[in-house]
């Protein structure tokens, strides 16, 4: 994920259900959200989500943070 300069962590939030059918017959519900969260090296931040790759899972929410704490944005995208 880039992210601007000033960025020095995010955190992404995976949702349960996703709203295929985008890589199979339909919805499918897991046992719950995911939360990860990574620093920033170079305006990268990188992520393992534990889903296999052919299962579409919704990004519910990203949240910017500052090097001291403070959120710098939260974006929930549509």
């Amino acid at each position: 994920m880039l992210v601007p300069d000033g960025v020095a962590s995010v955190e992404a939030r995976y949702g349960r259900v996703n709203k295929g059918p985008y890589f199979g017959p339909g919805p499918q519900t897991f046992d719950k959200r995911v939360i990860k969260t990574s620093s920033v090296t170079d305006n990268i931040a990188t992520f393992e989500v534990p889903r296999r790759p052919d299962v579409y899972q919704p990004l519910l929410q990203v949240t910017w943070y500052a090097a001291d704490g403070s959120k710098i944005r939260v974006i929930k995208p549509t």
